[in-house]
């Protein structure tokens, strides 16, 4: 017997609860999730670690349509060294020889590709491009509501910032509101002489008056879309995907 909406917001959440959901789910609805899409990436990953905190918000039973999830490749292992390579040449021609240039990624996918655009620069002048990495946790606008204790990574700044020109660098700009978060956090380290913004992919939807200089990929999405970044660093894999419902 369905419960009344009133009884239902009193009772406390179970342990476990978003997985337990997830579980019935997945057998009561087997096509729910694909064991493997045509292109070869594992959709399984993306529902079970992104769909739990949506079934955690909503209560069993009020399930009343099923709908597939799709994947589609944006960008290969191979397209997105080639990016991230492009973007590196892009760099050295806007900066010379790069002194004064600092790179900082925004956790966590942003500073695997910060790390890797540096070690090529790195390469090209034979000296090392400061790589730092930066933590916007709690300078979000909305982390009073991730809950008692949100999880903050780790911010290292190797050099000052002080009059560097300094290239922020993220994986994906969304509604922009990372990024207002990561500038923010950026200024009470210093004072840049100018600083620079690189998205892998921009996929639309702005919120704020932000924009990336530079990116390798943009598309056009639904709000409702995903667009996976994938790094061998933290996923094992290379890749970006769209996945759509």
């Amino acid at each position: 017997m369905r419960q009344n909406s009133r009884s239902a917001r009193l009772q406390p959440r179970r342990p476990g609860f978003a997985a337990q959901t997830l579980c019935q789910l997945s057998l009561s609805f087997p096509p729910l999730i694909a064991p493997e899409s045509e292109s070869g990436y594992d959709i399984k990953n993306i529902f079970s670690v992104r769909a739990q905190a949506q079934c955690a918000r909503q209560k069993a039973g009020q399930f009343r349509e099923v709908r597939m999830l799709n994947s589609q490749t944006l960008m290969t292992k191979q397209q997105l060294a080639d990016a991230l390579a492009g973007f590196s040449q892009t760099l050295s021609q806007n900066y010379g020889n790069c002194e004064n240039l600092v790179l900082v990624g925004i956790q966590r996918r942003g500073v695997d590709i910060a790390r890797r655009v540096a070690s090529m620069l790195n390469q090209r002048f034979g000296k090392n491009i400061p790589c730092g990495s930066l933590d916007i946790t709690l300078y979000r606008d909305d982390w009073t509501t991730t809950g008692p204790k949100p999880q903050v990574a780790e911010t290292n700044l190797p050099v000052s910032i002080e009059g560097k020109n300094v290239v922020l660098i993220d994986d994906v700009i969304f509604s922009g509101r990372t990024i207002r978060a990561a500038l923010g956090a950026l200024v009470d380290f210093g004072r840049p002489r100018k600083v620079e913004l690189y998205a892998l992919v921009d996929r639309g939807h702005r919120e704020l008056p932000i924009h990336p200089d530079y990116t390798s990929l943009k598309i056009p999405t639904q709000r409702e879309d995903m667009v996976d970044v994938r790094m061998v660093e933290h996923d094992g894999q290379d890749g970006v995907f769209l996945i759509t419902v």
